[in-house]
């Protein structure tokens, strides 16, 4: 799994760069393939931005976040990717001929 975080209009915070990389481990159970996860993380006055492109899988999924603090904008654009590959998945899933994962749980 490959991971890039980017700054743009700001300075390379360390910590939050860490988090990033953390929390892109997340992404990691849900694929099988080589993963690349991109972020962009940018400032604008008291906003903070988080772009994540998640490529692997033959998916490629992004999401663009607005919060109060770089933090916040990762782990609610990692949470949008994480519920994009579940649908991804589960639309996988049917086109094969399985069954969906709700309907085993209701047999």
């Amino acid at each position: 799994m490959q991971v890039k975080v980017t700054f743009r209009n700001t300075d390379v915070k360390e910590d939050v760069k860490q988090r990033a990389e953390e929390k892109a481990l997340k992404i990691k159970k849900f694929m099988m393939s080589p993963i690349q996860v991109s972020f962009i993380l940018s400032q604008d006055k008291l906003k903070h931005f988080a772009e994540l492109t998640v490529t692997g899988d033959g998916a490629h999924l992004t999401s663009s976040v607005s919060a109060n603090d770089y933090f916040e904008a990762i782990d609610q654009s990692i949470d949008k990717v994480i519920v994009q590959l579940k649908k991804y998945k589960d639309k996988i899933k049917t086109k094969k001929g399985g069954k969906k994962a709700s309907e085993i749980v209701s047999e």
